[in-house]
């Protein structure tokens, strides 16, 4: 079922796994209960969407990501 703000229908949910809230400028996630492949499948989706909005390529976001990490 594809939700329809105009009908006021929505998806039924049948649980919460992760909720993300916004503090500020930064996103937060404040509550999160996933399964190690959900944080796998999850990872991979953040930063193949970062490659596409930096017009860079998947490795090199990682590599980026990795010297980011490095220098804290």
């Amino acid at each position: 079922m594809e939700f329809d703000e105009a009908q006021g229908e929505g998806y039924v949910k049948d649980s919460v796994k992760m909720i993300v809230e916004q503090v500020d400028e930064r996103l937060l996630i404040t509550y999160a209960q996933l399964e190690l492949d959900d944080i796998y499948h999850l990872t991979i989706e953040f930063v193949d969407r970062l490659a596409q909005q930096v017009g860079q390529e998947y490795n090199q976001v990682l590599e980026d990501l990795k010297e980011i990490e490095e220098s804290k």
